[in-house]
């Protein structure tokens, strides 16, 4: 019976015969399915890994173009000389013989040092496109050569190059920084090159370039690229539109009044004519941030020889908010400003103190000038001359005979916290040939605090000195401070010209 029973069960199921197997089968499929996108996906993941590596490898080989151009543009090099003012001009930027259309700065960095990529610096040895490391550069003047920088018109030169090397006059629509502009290249050590464009508007444009553009393109393993650019400014800071030969910052309201005593036997010798040969630029003397200060000035200006002769016109300039200097337009700016330019003294090896001033002959001259800081009070002894950039947060002395040719900062007070100030002592021909800034105020103080009152004082021995401004002087005074960047990203902004 039982058997039966089995038997007519069997039957009943016969159908099914196998689908065990089928089922079998079937989630074998999904499972091997399964496990192939699973490798597929750790396959791609990994691919992705390497590539993305790749990708950052690049990046650190742009990055890497920047760093050696920037050390370039801060004149890190032995030889050839480097200039920034023509480090986008092909013919000084690469060396003889290179003819790419545009600087790369070929004259410093080492294309070609592998063989068979010459239009690159590599940084891996053995280098080949789908393995190693390299960079190349291209340096560009963003602004247009033919459109002057601000505070100047459009303007080209239509002078004719005269027979030898005469000295011509400068246009009056030059730039400041364009006054040693001539033919004559051998009487300035930074004019080796045409500032100029000649009447059919080619050669050297009417400006020197101020700013640059350095686009680095990165090459990394399996011909990955990365792109970066860097914008650097020859300048740490501007004065190119210098408001006035002697400059004194007190706060705006005259809550602390100016002292302005001196002697002067000679006409015109506080001039802001400029000394720049050929140049026709002629501003104030004497520059105040408060109407208080300026009338105070202009009173007491009358009261010198011969009704205030002594002073050239104009003799007093209010400052505004139009020609007031970024760096100074107020106390936290200038707190700023100073501490900066003491990073850079350091970083330089040009900080000094009062206890340890720089030697006498070791603060530059009128052909080779330098950067100074010294925190605290500094003394420019009789006889002895200077020239550059020089910052002094105390009383800044000059003596009988001294002269300094450049931009003089007398900004901040000294460690014991006393204003700074500047004054001249025994009497002689002290001579100061560039510009001059005045701006006390307490170096740590809270944000907010206000300037104090500025002083200058030559009663003690300023019977024949001179001041007198000069833009090619504090030109040069500026340019003794390293290039700035500005900005730093990946991509370009800027399309290379073709």
């Amino acid at each position: 019976m039982e058997t039966t029973l089995e038997h007519k069960q069997y039957r009943k199921r016969k159908g099914e015969r196998g689908a065990a197997l089928w089922t079998a089968l079937v989630s074998s499929m999904l499972l091997l399915g399964a496990g192939s996108a699973l490798i597929l996906t750790t396959s791609m993941s990994a691919t992705n890994s390497v590539d993305s590596i790749a990708e950052n490898q690049a990046y650190y080989a742009a990055e890497s173009g920047l760093q050696e151009s920037l050390n370039v543009l801060r004149g890190n090099v032995a030889s050839p000389t480097f200039t920034f003012s023509t480090a986008a001009d092909t013919a000084s930027g690469n060396k003889a013989g290179d003819a790419t259309t545009y600087s790369r700065l070929s004259n410093w960095l080492p294309y070609g040092n592998t063989s068979g990529f010459s239009d690159r610096v590599t940084l891996t040895s053995n280098y080949t496109s789908l393995n190693g490391l390299a960079y190349s550069v291209r340096v560009t003047n963003p602004d247009p050569e033919t459109v002057a920088q601000p505070g100047a018109p459009p303007a080209k030169d239509t002078f004719q190059k005269p027979q030898g090397a005469t000295l011509q006059p400068t246009p009056s629509w030059h730039q400041w920084h364009c006054g040693h502009c001539s033919w004559d290249y051998s009487h300035h050590p930074y004019c080796n090159h045409h500032h100029c464009t000649n009447p059919q508007g080619t050669g050297r444009a009417t400006v020197d370039d101020s700013r640059l553009v350095v686009q680095a393109t990165g090459y990394g393993p399996k011909g990955a690229v990365k792109q970066m650019e860097m914008m650097v400014k020859h300048t740490t800071f501007d004065y190119n539109d210098c408001p006035a030969a002697i400059v004194m910052v007190g706060p705006s309201d005259n809550s602390a009044p100016i002292t302005l005593n001196m002697t002067q036997d000679g006409d015109k010798q506080f001039t802001g004519k400029d000394l720049l040969a050929g140049s026709t630029t002629h501003i104030a003397s004497f520059g105040f941030t408060s109407s208080g200060a300026q009338s105070a000035a202009n009173s007491y200006i009358l009261t010198l020889h011969n009704s205030g002769q002594p002073v050239d016109v104009t003799k007093a300039l209010l400052l505004d908010g139009t020609n007031t200097p970024p760096w100074i337009s107020s106390a936290d700016d200038a707190r700023v400003f100073v501490d900066e330019l003491q990073s850079i003294a350091v970083s330089m090896g040009r900080y000094f103190t009062t206890a340890s001033p720089p030697a006498a002959g070791a603060y530059g001259t009128d052909t080779a000038p330098v950067f100074t800081f010294v925190d605290g009070n500094f003394t420019i002894p009789g006889g002895k001359k200077g020239g550059g950039l020089l910052v002094v947060t105390g009383t800044l002395e000059i003596q009988k005979d001294a002269e300094w040719d450049g931009l003089i900062l007398v900004m901040g007070d000294d460690p014991l916290g006393n204003a700074s100030k500047f004054k001249l002592t025994t009497s002689g021909h002290a001579k100061i040939y560039g510009a001059m800034v005045i701006a006390p105020f307490h170096r740590t103080a809270t944000v907010g605090t206000p300037f104090l009152g500025p002083s200058f004082d030559t009663s003690l021995g300023g019977h024949d000195s001179e001041f007198k401004y000069d833009s090619g002087e504090v030109r040069d005074a500026i340019y003794t401070l390293p290039p700035r960047v500005v900005g730093v990203h990946e991509g370009l902004t800027i399309a290379p010209p073709s």
